[in-house]
């Protein structure tokens, strides 16, 4: 078995983050430049509709809610299953932050955000980023990704997005399940003694 968390406050929000780390995102996960631009402006043109349709509605809110879950990604990459699990491991809709925190960020989110896409240590992050791209985790919402492989081989893999709330009294509520990807085992498999 295997266990992974990850915070929500280190990766990209597609409904809060600014258009240039938008930008600076999909530009960098995708080898072709114009489909990096193609899907920067997918995501913001479904903002822009989200805020016009809030605002029609009465509603105020300076940030529309275009996404619910990053799976919705899925119908802007059109098909391209890579770069959907690319964007996927790197985006959320939960940190509610127009920045990302580089110290628990994934590394290639680093490395896409700085400038020149040059790989850059915990140490000196955000001295390599542009300060609009960066802002404290809240440390409130984690993805937890669990994975299992039976000794006959079986696999199975679950992820819970989990919101933890000081004014709950369960204290957290998990915002969604998903189905898993088959992913850490592979990396850790020998190492591994079996179920």
């Amino acid at each position: 078995m295997a266990i992974a968390v990850a915070d929500e406050g280190g990766k990209v929000d597609l409904n809060m983050a600014s258009p240039e780390l938008i930008q600076a995102l999909t530009r960098g996960v995708h080898p072709n430049a114009q489909v990096g631009a193609s899907m920067a402006r997918k995501i913001l043109n479904l903002r822009e509709a989200a805020l016009a349709s809030q605002s029609v509605k009465g509603i105020a809110s300076p940030f529309a809610a275009a996404f619910k879950t990053v799976l919705e990604l899925d119908q802007l990459t059109e098909g391209d299953q890579n770069l959907f699990h690319r964007l996927k491991a790197l985006t959320t809709v939960h940190s509610r932050s127009q920045g990302f925190d580089p110290l628990v960020a994934p590394m290639e989110l680093v490395r896409l955000a700085s400038p020149g896409g040059r790989m850059v240590s915990r140490h000196d992050d955000r001295t390599g980023l542009p300060t609009a791209f960066t802002a404290d985790s809240q440390g409130r919402a984690f993805l937890i990704s669990t994975e299992v492989m039976t000794a006959n081989g079986t696999r199975f893999a679950r992820d819970a997005l989990v919101e933890f709330s000081p004014e709950k009294p369960v204290g957290h509520n998990i915002r969604e399940w998903r189905d898993g990807f088959l992913r850490i085992i592979e990396q850790v498999a020998g190492n591994l003694s079996p179920c």
